[in-house]
């Protein structure tokens, strides 16, 4: 009748609940059975529950570790990306201002790129890694690993991705147009690779 309702092999183990009030009795007298036989093994719920936050801790570390990295890969990415689209476009832009363009409109027009960049990266890395962590979700929910059975949106993690990204963003356009302003317009005419 077990092996039907259970698909675990548990004929080595023996789960047994008690009252609360009764908790502390229960364990001391199992304890003392455990004890006479060294195949005898008493763990406690609170045991258990300790054992995988230790381990849900040691994941959590581990990943937070590896997600800082990738992010700072993402934002070296991101500044390469933001000063290779100003500097390679250096005479097209002095062109641009020889016409008639303005040094804000420069600058609004820097702005709405790195907002372009901004809002992609974010579509995709909360978009698509919001979807690729439901799935892993579902897969571990599915297969019964490390117990998973409730999905949790990391929202404060996602507020802090936002908030990182859109402020090296922002400081990003700041510098790159101060650096670009300090050169002259005939120097930006005249720039070629």
């Amino acid at each position: 009748m077990l092996a039907e309702i259970c698909p675990y092999d548990l004929t080595n183990t023996c789960e047994i609940t008690v009252d609360a009030a009764q908790k502390e009795t229960a364990y001391e007298t199992l304890q003392s059975l455990a004890d006479t036989d060294e195949r005898f093994v008493s763990d406690t719920y609170e045991d258990f529950v300790a054992q995988w936050e230790s381990v849900t801790s040691f994941i959590s570390l581990a990943g937070y570790a590896f997600l800082i990295i990738l992010g700072a890969i993402g934002v070296m990415n991101l500044v390469n990306t933001m000063i290779n689209s100003v500097y390679t476009r250096k005479h097209e832009l002095g062109i641009l201002q020889a016409v008639g363009m303005s040094e804000r409109q420069l600058t609004r027009m820097m702005q709405m790129e790195g907002l372009f960049y901004t809002l992609c990266t974010l579509i995709l890395s909360l978009g698509l890694g919001s979807l690729a962590g439901y799935a892993a979700f579902l897969y571990a929910r599915s297969e019964g690993l490390m117990n998973i059975t409730v999905f949790h949106y990391p929202f404060l993690q996602a507020v802090l991705l936002t908030v990182t990204v859109a402020t090296v963003q922002l400081v990003l356009t700041f510098a790159v147009t101060k650096s670009f302003r300090r050169t002259s317009l005939i120097e930006r005419v005249r720039y070629s690779e």
